[in-house]
């Protein structure tokens, strides 16, 4: 296939070498036959219209021709005759040829462009009726045919003002919001269908004397709470053709009153004057109600922060505060705060040596984004120095980037005066508990060493009386001087040991026998208990394991024991039974001293210095046995006797137990 360009290329070649050939021969024979081609080329190239035109010439001519031969007979018409009517053959060919090439061309094509008819535009066809399509045709063709202009009566297609308006009705519907035209006075022009079916009605619906009246309209649907500042703001704005934009309440078709925002912008033409104005509102009720609930929540999150016994701050990290509550602001005495210079209003109230060590640690935080946690003290609206107590934590976006720091302040002031005067009486205290101490040391030297010197007194009255009788006794007199002998060994002990305790040394503890401390422990108390006619019952179990304690102190512990045992069933009635059992349970040796008396009142209080329940007691015996056994890695306690009566027991864990 040869491309088109090409094609008409060769064309136009062909049609300047026919035309010179045609004039080269008219020229050479005297004739115009030889035009004949240069007419044919004409007719092909030509539109359809100036061939239409040329056939009507070409017959025109021929028949003048025809006329000028019956006038002169012969000579050049003669010659012009044929030639015109061969050219008038040759257009009529090319002109029914051109035709049926179109008809063929057309019906190759999709059916809504076989209606191109007139040089293959479209015009006709998108202009005329589709059932007017056929009729159209056929006038084109008889105008072809016969050269005369064709009058027919068909539908063309309007694109008038009615469909581009239905358009535009249309889009304007499909915009969310309510739209609405003033004129220049406020009078309602026009509003879509969307502000129709919000109120449930349209606005000409209030129509009274054919036009719609501005103020029944708000009256109609607008809040009374809001009719005199919507009034007055749109007559400012059509009195000064400034924008409008107010917020009211308008009831919807449900009855309900909802908040808009109304804003409208004017429309001037070109000398200026306002012609229209146009003018759109939004249901912004839930954005209200939003709004509404955030604030509520803003006011009742700063009432609960206002509240809190502390000092609240945030600051961004530039450095610069932005927010303190009213605790803060108090207690500076700031009524009206600038944000601007309150860094460096802070900085000049901290106490001079604690300013440097808060302005590093501030830094320090800033540059790192560390948690600031510092004690330092600040001047008050008073004009005196408390103490504080703030933390600092930095809110990071989802960058990891510090957005901004929120910071707590607790006064503490109170807290360290009460700590400093706590101090002080700790301090107090301590000499005082120094004083009690040594008033109870004093009180235990002269309880223990009370307790052998009676016995030494005692035992020295006995020897006293058995030399002095008649005949003297020496025998007994001996034995009561050897028990004088044992009480004063027994205080001298007690001397050393109370020594030893001063020096803080451990006294030395060695493996003995506690069945044979138990039996010179009675024999230290067996006069007293004779006197008051107790009898003894005592049980050692066989198989003890050896057991390391100081000698001394134990037997001060039974000694004290026994003779309260003694005391306690002084006064009883019945039999009067002093009870000593020891025995093994559970890795460590058992001692259990009871007696017959009417019981113990308190079993835990007795144990305490100074508590006593004796006339002339001191109450530091129980508890100074407590202190010997607990040091001993014992315990000793007081359990009320079956039927009656009282029992004494404490442990002493074996050599093993105490090496480990």
């Amino acid at each position: 296939m040869i491309p088109s360009k090409g094609l008409a290329l060769k064309r136009d070649h062909f049609g300047a070498v026919a035309i010179a050939v045609g004039l080269a021969v008219c020229w050479m024979t005297h004739t115009p036959l030889a035009l004949l081609v240069r007419i044919g080329i004409a007719f092909l190239r030509a539109r359809q219209t100036i061939v239409h035109v040329l056939n009507v010439s070409l017959a025109v001519a021929m028949t003048i021709s025809v006329f000028a031969i019956e006038g002169h007979g012969t000579g050049l018409p003669t010659t012009w005759a044929p030639f015109l009517s061969l050219a008038l053959l040759i257009g009529t060919t090319v002109c029914a040829a051109k035709y049926r090439r179109g008809r063929a061309d057309k019906r190759t094509e999709l059916a809504p462009q076989r209606s191109q008819t007139i040089d293959g535009s479209a015009e006709l066809s998108g202009l005329v009726h589709r059932e007017d399509h056929f009729t159209a045709e056929q006038a084109a063709a008889r105008a072809f045919w016969t050269g005369v202009p064709q009058v027919m009566r068909c539908r063309l297609r309007q694109q008038d003002l009615q469909e581009r308006e239905q358009n535009l009705s249309q889009l304007i519907d499909m915009v969310s919001g309510h739209l609405w035209l003033l004129a220049s006075n406020g009078e309602p022009i026009f509003h879509n269908n969307r502000l129709t079916d919000y109120l449930g009605f349209a606005l000409a619906d209030l129509r009274t004397r054919g036009a719609v009246s501005l103020e029944l309209i708000v009256e109609r649907i607008m809040h009374p709470d809001d009719v005199e500042n919507f009034t007055e703001t749109l007559r400012r704005s059509l009195a000064t053709g400034v924008s409008f934009s107010n917020r009211y309440r308008v009831r919807r078709s449900d009855g309900v009153y909802r908040w808009m925002e109304g804003r409208a912008e004017p429309f001037r033409d070109q000398n200026g004057r306002i012609v229209q104005w146009y003018g759109i509102s939004h249901d912004i009720d839930d954005q209200i109600s939003a709004e509404d609930a955030l604030n509520r929540s803003e006011r009742h999150l700063h009432s609960l922060i206002d509240a809190l016994p502390i000092q609240v701050c945030s600051w961004v990290p530039s450095g610069e505060m932005t927010y303190i509550n009213k605790r803060y602001s108090d207690a500076l005495g700031f009524a009206d705060v600038n944000f601007t210079d309150f860094l460096a209003t802070t900085r000049a109230l901290i106490h001079p040596d604690d300013a440097e060590r808060v302005c590093t640690a501030a830094a320090h935080c800033l540059s790192t984004g560390n948690t600031f946690a510092l004690r330092y003290r600040r001047r008050s609206k008073d004009g005196s120095f408390r103490w504080l107590d703030s933390r600092f934590e930095p809110l990071r976006n989802e960058n990891g980037t510090i957005a901004e720091w929120y910071g707590l302040v607790v006064d503490v002031d109170d807290e360290v005066r009460v700590q400093e005067k706590l101090r002080a009486a700790q301090v107090e205290l301590a000499r005082a508990s120094q004083a009690a101490n040594l008033a109870e040391l004093s009180a235990s030297i002269a309880h223990e060493v009370a307790q052998p010197l009676a016995a030494l007194v005692s035992s020295s009255d006995t020897c006293q009386r058995w030399l002095t009788s008649e005949p003297p006794n020496i025998a007994r007199a001996l034995r009561a001087l050897e028990r004088v002998i044992l009480s004063a060994n027994s205080a001298v002990d007690v001397v050393t040991g109370i020594r030893t305790l001063f020096k803080q040394a451990l006294n030395a503890r060695t493996v003995c026998d506690l069945g044979t401390v138990i039996g010179k422990t009675r024999d230290l108390v067996a006069d007293e208990a004779a006197y008051d006619d107790i009898r003894w019952d005592v049980v050692i179990d066989e198989g003890l394991p050896a057991l390391a304690f100081d000698n001394v102190q134990i037997q001060q512990v039974l000694v004290n024991l026994m003779r309260n045992a003694i005391e306690a069933m002084r006064d009883a009635s019945g039999r009067r039974i002093l009870t000593v059992r020891v025995h093994q349970v559970d890795g460590v040796v058992c001692v259990e001293i009871g007696d017959t008396g009417p019981g113990i009142e308190f079993p835990e209080q007795i144990f305490q210095p100074f508590f006593t329940t004796k006339a002339e007691g001191m109450g530091m015996g129980l508890a100074i046995c407590r202190s010997i056994v607990e040091s001993h890695g014992g315990r000793l306690w007081a359990e009320a006797g079956e039927p009656h009566g009282a029992r004494f027991i404490f442990t002493l864990a074996d050599t093993a137990s105490i090496q480990s």
